[in-house]
């Protein structure tokens, strides 16, 4: 599949950095979730909470979202995830 990625010239609130439209095209298929992972998907993939979650106060437990993660604290989980077999379902 492909989308158009960018922002029109004419677009108000443009950044100066922002790309034009331009087409990107999928060389593999991948899958993409429509909610957030929670606390409890973080663990049976990673076996451990973030750091600095334990008394934030934005909520902890099972069915609560993950938070506090980095970029390269998702690119190991997925890194992870694939290497399971797990499957998780939304309702």
């Amino acid at each position: 599949g492909s989308f158009e990625m960018g922002s029109p010239l004419t677009e108000r609130g443009r950044e100066s950095w922002e790309e034009t439209p331009h087409t990107i095209e999928f060389s593999q298929e991948f899958w993409m979730t429509d909610v957030e992972i929670t606390q409890a998907q973080w663990v049976s993939v990673s076996g451990v909470l973030p750091t600095g979650l334990s008394g934030s106060g934005f909520g902890e437990g099972n069915d609560h979202p993950v938070y506090f993660v980095s970029w390269e604290d998702c690119q190991k989980w997925i890194n992870g995830l694939n290497r399971t077999q797990f499957t998780f379902i939304s309702a």
